[in-house]
C-alpha cells in the first residue's frame, strides 16, 4: 500500500463559518463507539473504542469527530496538535455507503476549521488514493511517499 506525505500551510485556508451540521465531537462512550466502528470499517482494521473513548476524553492535544446522518454514522476523522504548533489529520474515514456525497470533506474542512481555531501553523497528514483527491482540493502538497508492505506466512 502506498500513501501520499502531505502538508497545507494554514495560513492559506480561508476561516469559515459553515462547519456542516452532522459533524458532532466525539464526547460520549456510544461516540466512541461509534467512531471505533465506522473506522474499522473504513480502513479494514480494527480499533478499540476504549482507546476512542479515552482520547477524545482525557487528552488535550487531540479533537475527534463524527459525521452523522440521522442515527447512521458514516465518517469520522482526527486532529492531533504536537508540540510545534503543527496539526495531524488522522483517521479521516466514510463508510463505503457514504462515499462520493461530500462526508470525506466536510470532515477535512471541519478538521482543518479547528487546526486554524488552534493557531496551528500546517496541517499533515498521510494520504490513501483515495483521499489524496479530496486533499489536493484544499491545496495540500505532497512532499514524499511511504510504501508499506504486508507479510504472508504460508
Amino acid at each position: 500500500m502506498s500513501q501520499k506525505n502531505m502538508a497545507l500551510d494554514l495560513s492559506l485556508f480561508p476561516e469559515t463559518s459553515s462547519i456542516n451540521n452532522n459533524i458532532k465531537r466525539v464526547t460520549s462512550k456510544q461516540d466512541a463507539i461509534n467512531f471505533a466502528t465506522t473506522a474499522s470499517k473504513s480502513f479494514g482494521y480494527n480499533i478499540d473504542s476504549n482507546i476512542i473513548f479515552t482520547l477524545a476524553n482525557k487528552s488535550t492535544k487531540s479533537q475527534l469527530f463524527l459525521f452523522q446522518n440521522n442515527e447512521d454514522t458514516l465518517g469520522c476523522g482526527i486532529v492531533f496538535f504536537d508540540s510545534k504548533n503543527n496539526a495531524g489529520l488522522h483517521m479521516i474515514g466514510t463508510l463505503p455507503e457514504g462515499r462520493g456525497k461530500g462526508i470525506g470533506k466536510s470532515i477535512t474542512k471541519t478538521l482543518l476549521q479547528e487546526a486554524k481555531n488552534q493557531n496551528a501553523n500546517y496541517a499533515v497528514l498521510n494520504a490513501s488514493a483515495m483521499g489524496e483527491p479530496i486533499y489536493l482540493k484544499f491545496d495540500f502538497k505532497t512532499y514524499g511517499e511511504i510504501e508499506t508492505y504486508e507479510l504472508i506466512h504460508s
